[in-house]
C-alpha cells in the first residue's frame, strides 16, 4: 500500500512537471496569438466589402483567402473565396475557430509563399493582411503543438495511470475497512 501511494505521488509530480514544461513552451506563443486575434477584432465589414466588390481581387488577397479556407478545412478556389466573403458568419467563423484543429502541413505552401507574408499583404488589402497574420499565427501554433504531441501523449497516459492507481488505493482501503469492521 505504501509503495502504491509513493508511486501515485511520483506520477503526480511527473504530471505536474510535464504540464509546466508544456505551458513554458506555449507561453511565448500567446503574444502572437493575441496579436492575430486583436487584428481579427479590428477587421470591419467594410474591409470585407472592399474585396468583395472587386471583380478580380489581387492575387495576394486570393492567396490569403485560400489560406484561410484551408485553415478552416474547406476547399479553395474562386467560388469558395466568393462564398466565404458572402458568408454572414465569416467573422464569427474566424473568432470561434478551434486552433487545435489546424493541420500546419496544409498551410506550409502559403507560409512559404512570399506573396502571403503579412507585410506583402498589407500593400494589397487590409483583409489580406489580417487573414495572412491570422493564418501565420495558426501555423506557428500548430507547429508548436506538433512538437508537444509526444509530451501530451505521455501526460495523457500518466493521467490514466494516476486514475488506475487512485482506484486501486481506494479499493484497497475499502477492502481494509470492510475487513476491520467484520471483526
Amino acid at each position: 500500500m505504501d509503495q502504491l501511494q509513493k508511486d501515485l505521488e511520483d506520477m503526480k509530480c511527473e504530471a505536474q512537471r510535464l504540464a509546466k514544461e508544456a505551458e513554458g513552451k506555449l507561453e511565448p506563443l500567446l503574444p502572437i496569438i493575441e496579436k492575430s486575434e486583436d487584428l481579427l477584432r479590428s477587421l470591419t465589414l467594410q474591409d470585407i466589402a472592399v474585396v468583395k466588390a472587386l471583380c478580380s481581387p489581387p492575387e495576394a488577397v486570393n492567396i490569403a483567402i485560400d489560406a484561410t479556407l484551408t485553415a478552416l478545412g474547406r476547399e479553395t478556389g474562386p467560388d469558395q473565396r466568393k462564398a466565404l466573403l458572402k458568408d454572414s458568419r465569416f467573422l464569427e467563423l474566424l473568432f470561434n475557430f478551434d486552433r487545435d484543429s489546424v493541420n500546419g502541413e496544409l498551410l506550409k505552401p502559403y507560409i512559404n509563399d512570399p506573396k502571403f507574408e503579412p507585410d506583402y499583404q498589407k500593400r494589397a488589402s487590409r483583409l489580406g493582411f489580417v487573414l495572412s497574420s491570422w493564418v501565420t499565427s495558426l501555423h506557428t501554433f500548430s507547429e508548436a503543438c506538433k512538437d508537444l504531441k509526444p509530451m501530451r501523449e505521455e501526460y495523457s497516459e500518466l493521467l490514466k495511470r494516476i486514475s488506475i492507481t487512485e482506484n486501486a488505493i481506494a479499493n484497497f482501503e475499502n477492502v481494509d475497512v470492510d475487513a476491520t469492521s467484520s471483526k
